[in-house]
């Protein structure tokens, strides 16, 4: 037979070194040990799930914190800009400019008491105009058993929702009013002057969250007052310019801030978050 190509004569004759070599080039096992090498240990992945624990621990805190601050904001935005809605319709249901033409008395003679103005203002144009339900005048409130009587906190004091704080006598009394629950769960008691209050009218004081936590003045408890045009906050700046005080604005925004931060009350935090932009930076 003649001469044909042969494969065999060209590679070697295998051996058994020789197999150990090509088993050893063409092993994934190298490959394998150095990705064993490159794993966590479970010492390791502890140690990590640890500190991942401590930081944990350390942020929620304030990002729980921050958030609820987020919360109260966006509800009192909303309440208020639903209490100016609810006066701008009935301006406009009565062809009227401002609110004293719908019935708001907001400069009180000294002495004058105008409970029974207020009583008739609320019943004919407050009650329906924000659909409030389960309407209690504050002469029937029950100390034992009512829907609004539940205790707040104002600062160090803790105290029932239907009383006012004195935020330098740490004292409290009785108002006159009435107490009402808007259609997105919100408590409101419109608080009516009477007495030697010259040049203040009507109060509004909001439970931004109902009966829900914390019941805190200054967190979801705020304080707004009824000028001549509009709902503003107490403590605002629209609420220095309706007061003719004789301070000027940096001062008046800083008894303001005073009495929301250091008197322990908080019955003007609604006007230092508006002028900080929203924000309840306190």
């Amino acid at each position: 037979m003649g001469n044909y190509f042969s494969l065999s004569k060209l590679l070697p004759t295998p051996t058994p070194s020789l197999i150990r070599a090509w088993t050893q080039a063409f092993s994934l096992r190298p490959l394998l040990n150095k990705r064993r090498k490159a794993a966590f240990t479970l010492s390791e992945v502890l140690i990590t799930l640890g500190v991942i624990g401590v930081v944990a621990a350390l942020t929620m805190p304030s990002l729980i914190a921050n958030y609820q601050k987020k919360v109260w904001v966006n509800q009192l935005k909303t309440t208020y800009s639903k209490l100016n809605e609810g006066f701008r319709q009935m301006m406009a249901k009565e062809g009227c400019t401002d609110l004293q033409c719908v019935g708001v008395i907001v400069t009180i003679p000294s002495g004058a008491s105008l409970s029974a103005e207020y009583k008739n203002f609320f019943k004919s144009k407050v009650l329906e105009t924000f659909k409030l339900s389960n309407v209690t005048n504050f002469d029937e409130l029950s100390l034992t058993s009512n829907t609004y009587q539940y205790t707040v906190k104002a600062g160090q004091v803790t105290t029932q929702f239907a009383m006012y704080i004195d935020e330098n006598l740490k004292q409290s009394y009785y108002r006159n009013g009435f107490f009402g629950t808007t259609p997105d769960g919100a408590i409101l008691f419109f608080d009516f002057p009477y007495g030697n209050n010259i040049n203040e009218g009507a109060m509004i004081i909001a439970d931004i969250n109902g009966q829900k936590g914390p019941n805190t003045l200054g967190r979801d408890i705020f304080w707004f007052m009824l000028t001549d045009k509009q709902v503003v906050t107490y403590g605002g700046r629209l609420s220095w310019e309706f007061s003719n005080t004789d301070e000027t604005y940096d001062e008046y925004s800083e008894i303001m801030k005073n009495a929301c931060l250091y008197y322990d009350v908080g019955v003007s935090c609604a006007g230092l978050i508006e002028n900080d932009g929203w924000k309840m930076n306190y």
